[in-house]
């Protein structure tokens, strides 16, 4: 039996480290995040239903999603975010549904379930076993992002706003993987519950 275990964070809570930490402990991850890139390639129905909403402007020159011109219309009008979620999200469970049978059938014990708004999402949150939230304070969050991504205190401050607070997250979650120290003290956090997990 697959055990499903979803994982979530927050912006620069270090969410993509324990992604890529359970990759090289050779589990099987499911990038949500990659598979809503895959279904908005050109040859997508997605793609064009969301033309047919914004229209070409949000298109490169060879027709591909420009992603950060539609990251800015969407990122200041919840409607049209909205809009943009209705018509990706049944596709991005289809595909995520699928790939689980795959695995499941292959008989992996566990599979990754990486989900940026796991707990805003019911469809994938009914989907896991357990979950598990990478947390850290949020002036470590704060910090970290406007070091990552040269914000301003106004930038970073309404990308963070723009989501659940960590610390209600980590009230839902079945574990709680603290990052607010060293990459290492992260790593044997990791593998502590790998081995309470896979007796390993």
């Amino acid at each position: 039996m697959t055990q499903i275990i979803g994982l979530t964070g927050g912006i620069a809570s270090g969410k993509t480290t324990v992604s890529e930490y359970f990759k090289q402990r050779q589990l099987p991850v499911i990038d949500a995040d990659q598979v809503a890139r895959d279904v908005v390639k050109p040859e997508h129905p997605a793609l064009k239903e969301i033309v047919a909403i914004f229209g070409e402007k949000i298109l490169t020159k060879d027709g591909e999603l420009n992603r950060s011109k539609l990251g800015q219309i969407i990122f200041n009008e919840p409607e049209a975010r909205q809009k943009v979620n209705d018509i990706m999200h049944p596709y991005i469970l289809q595909k995520i549904k699928s790939m689980l049978g795959m695995l499941s059938a292959n008989g992996e014990p566990l599979v990754i379930l990486d989900v940026p708004l796991l707990f805003e999402s019911a469809s994938f949150y009914a989907l896991c076993d357990e979950t598990i939230v990478v947390w850290v304070p949020r002036e470590t969050q704060l910090n970290r992002l406007k070091a990552r991504n040269h914000y301003s205190d106004d930038e970073a401050e309404a990308r963070i706003a723009s989501q659940w607070p960590l610390d209600k997250k980590r009230l839902m979650a079945d574990s709680v993987f603290d990052n607010s120290t060293t990459k290492e003290s992260l790593y044997q956090q990791i593998d502590d519950w790998l081995a309470s997990h896979m007796n390993i």
